[in-house]
């Protein structure tokens, strides 16, 4: 019998191992020809991935807390993202900003991120949902 990469996928990864029985045959038939349907979907597959990642991620997240920034560069995507969620994209400088340089941040002739706009515009849409740590999933 000729099987599918996807069926021997799914019997490779079977836990019971017992392909003999008439029935795992037919499960895995119908699973198969249940994914193959799908895959037929492109658009229904983007947005169930989309929403699969980010139901995992809400279902760990009692176990997986939302990360605090710790490193230098995590600073200047947060100043980024605080930036343009307050409709600016660069801050003026600081009167004594000498006295508060640091990494990864441009403080003349504004004070803003050095980094591309991309990630700030990210974590921006989730400060604005006013959710603490939306932004950090």
């Amino acid at each position: 019998m000729m099987r599918s990469p996807l069926s021997s996928a799914l019997l490779f990864a079977s836990p019971l191992g017992n392909t003999s029985a008439p029935s795992s045959h037919k499960v895995f038939h119908t699973v198969e020809s249940f994914l193959s349907r799908l895959a037929a979907r492109k658009t229904l597959v983007v947005i169930a991935l989309f929403l699969a990642v980010i139901g995992l991620r809400l279902a760990v997240l009692s176990q997986l807390p939302v990360p605090i920034p710790g490193i230098h560069d995590e600073f200047s995507y947060l100043l980024m993202a605080d930036t343009f969620a307050h409709g600016r994209f660069a801050n003026p400088p600081h009167p004594m900003w000498v006295s508060f340089e640091t990494f990864h941040v441009n403080f003349f002739p504004t004070y803003s991120s050095m980094f591309p706009p991309a990630q700030g515009f990210v974590l921006a849409i989730g400060s604005c949902w006013d959710i603490p740590g939306s932004a950090c999933f």
